[in-house]
């Protein structure tokens, strides 16, 4: 804690990496340990309801099935639903790491440019890690307003690029992923095995079934549900960074 003085033992704390030993010199074993986690699978359901009466008259006033038609949607939902948890799922595997954003940006006042910056911040945390970043995941709210960015623009940077709707398509040198189903609170840089998702069984139609009333009286209604199973998990939360919009 002091001024060192003649003959006082000084200590020194080093890492010694032992792989460059010479000819027919023992060679250093390395010390790995592998991991397992248990994946949850639960099911997936979502059921309807359809009137007799909105069967006969779509068919014939409406020309279309409402039978489809209506378990598309049932379906569309349930993918929605499960997408969703899958991505609050790696925004939660990145807010759990300290010192994990790349940096806040007020989309109200600050330039298109610091978000940018930001991205690239995050991006390198991973990097740091000894992983590779291979996306970015944000809103399409966010993707619009990144969309504003200078560096899209003929004199811009080569590798900032716009989809076909006009949304930002990817920048700083990795494809940019816009969904409805991602918060405008967050960007994420991730690594693709981030989530392990596994769909245990595919999604399932199973129905009509006969409709009945409180007191055990039937219906002239047909019940229809889907049903997959899905399990989700997140091995390894570091292959996650994030920048805050605010």
């Amino acid at each position: 804690g002091g001024a060192i003085t003649d003959n006082q033992s000084l200590k020194v704390d080093y890492t010694y990496n032992a792989i460059r030993k010479g000819e027919m010199a023992p060679i250093e074993r390395a010390k790995l340990t592998l991991s397992s986690m248990i994946m949850t699978i639960a099911a997936d359901r979502l059921a309807t309801q359809i009137s007799s009466e909105a069967i006969v008259f779509s068919r014939s006033q409406l020309g279309y099935d409402v039978r489809g038609r209506m378990m598309n949607n049932v379906i569309r939902e349930v993918r929605r639903i499960i997408d969703t948890g899958i991505i609050y799922l790696a925004i939660s595997a990145s807010l759990q790491q300290a010192n994990n954003s790349g940096g806040t940006w007020a989309s109200a006042s600050d330039a298109v440019v610091k978000l940018v910056e930001d991205m690239g911040v995050a991006k390198t945390k991973i990097y740091n890690r000894y992983y590779t970043p291979t996306a970015f995941l944000m809103s399409q709210t966010n993707a619009d307003r990144l969309s504003n960015w200078d560096g899209f623009t003929r004199l811009g940077w080569p590798n900032a690029i716009l989809d076909a709707a006009g949304f930002a398509g990817g920048v700083k040198g990795l494809p940019v992923f816009a969904t409805s189903e991602m918060s405008d609170r967050y960007i994420l840089a991730v690594n693709r095995e981030l989530v392990i998702h596994r769909v245990f069984q595919p999604m399932q139609l199973k129905g009509p079934f006969p409709s009945y009333d409180s007191t055990g009286k039937m219906i002239a209604a047909e019940q229809y549900y889907v049903e997959e199973y899905n399990g989700d998990v997140v091995p390894i939360p570091q292959k996650a960074s994030h920048v805050i919009v605010t």
